[in-house]
């Protein structure tokens, strides 16, 4: 009866369910989740989905998101990645630059590259440079299943935010999905 968690390399993810996609204090926690380990644990976010389709939405969700992640950023210590991890980092915010010409992407980063920014129109799980990158990208509550499934054995753990009255729904495609453990945003690595 006691859940367990195999060695190897996991991903965990935020999940911003539609009527929370506004909600700036959980923003403010998942950003504390992301620049606590700087990414560098299986428990911290690399991806955030938000319960959407509209990319207009995705984009606006990374601009507040953005915006608070500079704001935590800037008042929590930050290890400096190698120079090998500055080349990853700057490769994946480029490439999400230059699809921002094609209508795939969105990025906002610091001025000085502490943190990035990446939004995604693509569905799917996608693995982040870390070091403060973070993925944003769209995903139905009818999609958690069939998309993240595939990836069953990568998945950790989930900040779930959302209304108490979906909580039960959403965690159970989570978990029917293959995801671990499912958290309140800021509880990430407890």
């Amino acid at each position: 009866g006691v859940r367990f968690v195999a060695w190897g390399h996991k991903i965990s993810f935020a999940y911003f369910a539609k009527e929370n996609l506004s909600d700036l204090d959980s923003m403010k926690q998942i950003a504390q989740d992301i620049c606590l380990l700087d990414q560098n644990a299986c428990s911290s976010p690399q991806d955030i989905f938000i319960e959407t389709s509209d990319f207009e939405v995705l984009k606006a969700f990374a601009k507040s998101f953005a915006s608070v992640l500079e704001d935590v950023s800037s008042k929590m210590q930050r290890t400096t990645p190698s120079s090998g991890a500055k080349a990853e980092i700057s490769t994946a915010v480029s490439i999400a630059k230059t699809e921002e010409a094609l209508g795939l992407t969105y990025v906002e980063q610091a001025k000085d590259f502490t943190w990035s920014v990446i939004a995604d129109r693509r569905r799917g799980l996608a693995i982040s440079p870390l070091f403060r990158t973070i993925l944003i990208k769209p995903l139905g509550a009818k999609e958690i299943i069939s998309t993240l499934h595939p990836m069953k054995s990568y998945l950790q753990t989930v900040a779930l935010i959302s209304p108490k009255n979906r909580i039960i729904e959403l965690s159970r495609k989570l978990f029917g999905a293959g995801c671990l453990r499912i958290r309140e945003a800021g509880h990430m690595h407890d």
